[in-house]
């Protein structure tokens, strides 16, 4: 374990949370503390999930069934498998990523196969990822035959370039060639997918596509465009489209990504210039800014939404706690505190999550719930 003593009382009162949780008697409160226990592989929950996991709410379906591929327990096999059969693609999809992570690679594979296969694009999203996620050369073969056998030749071509991207990234030829031949595809914007993805290994075989989407794209994939020559090392003239964009009567979304891209060049002004944005009322552009944060990964911009925190909207202080989940530092565990205390069940739940994880614990087996 991975504790500083200064933080002993938070990690204290997070436990003392969770055993609450599991023995309330509201079945939602105990459902939401089950699926925390379950990313920490603690199976004290697993009747409640198994419980949920039918539920008539397929977005509670969809939580139990990745609740279950967290414990990665053989008994929960029978559940997911049950779950690759549902009417609603996200939890079919999310079936087969958990089925990947409780079961045998050949078992995960067939369903794999079948996803990458599914009419929905979703479903075919989510089964890629499960590929990836093997890490094994069972994984690696599936993605090559996504991008090569004639089964998968109806899968989404997006959904394609993203595993290509995920080989490409290990100097897998297979993906890497498939990348550049998508770069002649009569589709403008397919083509301009390939070579952002070239572009985020540092191959700049589609400069091309990247500098038509510049001159013919609307602001959105220009903007985009600019990242993936920031990603190819060719920075010039970069901040100067940036500034005479934000100059532009835009969209107040397409400013916050422009200061995302500034952040490059002058990470000192991100602060000060997210601060300002934030002063909006427009709740998607305070979303927007929030997530940011989290895909910056700097702890000390969590400023911005510091009375948020404390008290505020209860999806803005979700929003904020998955930033703070993937900033990832421990030194923003204290402030997470008034999360802990003042919100609803729900995000009390996970702030305690996000809690322990900061703190290093892994599997719940290190915390004294006899699990």
């Amino acid at each position: 374990m991975n504790i500083f003593q200064d933080t002993d009382p938070i990690i204290d009162y997070a436990i003392e949370l969770l055993k609450e949780g599991i023995q309330h008697e509201e079945l939602a409160v105990r459902f939401a503390t089950a699926e925390v226990l379950a990313h920490f592989q603690c199976a004290q929950g697993e009747q409640v999930l198994l419980q949920c996991y039918k539920n008539s709410n397929p977005a509670v379906r969809e939580r139990a069934v990745i609740a279950l591929g967290n414990l990665k327990k053989a008994s929960v096999i029978p559940a997911i498998q049950d779950s690759l059969r549902d009417d609603d693609p996200g939890v079919r999809g999310h079936a087969i990523q958990s089925l990947a992570l409780a079961a045998e690679p050949e078992q995960a594979i067939t369903a794999i196969s079948a996803g990458l296969q599914d009419v929905n694009a979703l479903v075919q999203q989510l089964s890629m990822e499960a590929a990836h996620g093997l890490e094994n050369q069972a994984g690696i073969q599936i993605l090559e035959a996504l991008l090569t056998a004639k089964q998968y030749e109806t899968c989404a071509y997006p959904v394609k370039i993203t595993a290509a991207y995920r080989l490409a990234q290990s100097k897998n030829t297979v993906g890497q060639q498939f990348l550049k031949s998508m770069l002649e595809n009569t589709d403008t914007w397919i083509a301009f997918l390939a070579a952002k993805h070239l572009a985020m290994i540092s191959d700049p075989s589609g400069l091309h596509s990247i500098q038509q989407m510049l001159s013919q794209g609307h602001l959105p994939e220009k903007i985009m465009a600019l990242e993936a020559l920031i990603h190819l090392g060719i920075k010039a003239n970069v901040v100067q489209e940036l500034y005479r964009y934000s100059q532009e009567n835009i969209q107040p979304l397409e400013r916050v990504e422009i200061i995302r891209l500034l952040d490059h060049f002058a990470p000192q002004n991100t602060l000060e210039l997210l601060q300002k944005e934030f002063q909006t009322k427009d709740e998607p552009m305070k979303i927007r800014i929030l997530e940011v944060l989290g895909e910056l990964r700097r702890p000390e911009l969590v400023e911005i939404g510091e009375e948020i925190l404390k008290i505020g909207p209860e999806h803005l202080r979700a929003t904020l706690l998955m930033s703070i989940e993937k900033i990832g530092a421990q030194s923003l565990i204290e402030c997470l505190i008034p999360m802990l205390e003042r919100s609803y069940w729900l995000l009390r739940l996970q702030a305690a999550r996000v809690i322990l994880k900061l703190a290093g614990y892994k599997v719940m087996a290190s915390l004294p719930l006899n699990c």
